[in-house]
């Protein structure tokens, strides 16, 4: 995946999925993503929402945007969009929970017109570089 082709599919998740957030159970959006750096250390995968049109900067995702700190498109490795994801919340005393699901099938149909290369389960739309 070349950089742009990274941004290029952060921005089409995001317009098809929706407004992403910190916490699940604010976002109409949710993934998890790695990068090649992490791998080689300590494997950490963080998980949000997708970014906004306007943290997508040219090579990296934006320094203190909602991913929290800048991601270089050439370090990402992984990216996962579940078909649905979680949520839970305290609303006062009470504990809530619910399920969000995501239009994965919309998402891959897009990935293809654009030339993204991914792979779609029924659980899972995933981009994944070797």
């Amino acid at each position: 995946m070349t950089k742009e082709q990274w941004r290029s599919a952060l921005a089409i998740a995001r317009k098809v999925l929706g407004k992403g957030a910190n916490v699940a159970w604010a976002s109409d959006s949710w993934c998890a993503w790695t990068t090649f750096s992490s791998l080689k250390s300590e494997v950490n995968y963080w998980s949000r929402g997708l970014p906004e049109l306007n943290e997508l900067l040219e090579d990296s995702t934006v320094d203190g945007g909602l991913w929290m700190q800048a991601f270089r498109y050439d370090d990402l490795a992984h990216l996962i969009i579940p078909a649905s994801f979680r949520w839970e919340k305290f609303e006062g005393e009470t504990f809530v929970t619910g399920v969000r699901e995501q239009d994965i099938d919309q998402l891959s149909e897009a990935y293809k017109a654009a030339g993204i290369d991914h792979r779609k389960t029924d659980l899972v739309l995933e981009v994944k570089c070797y």
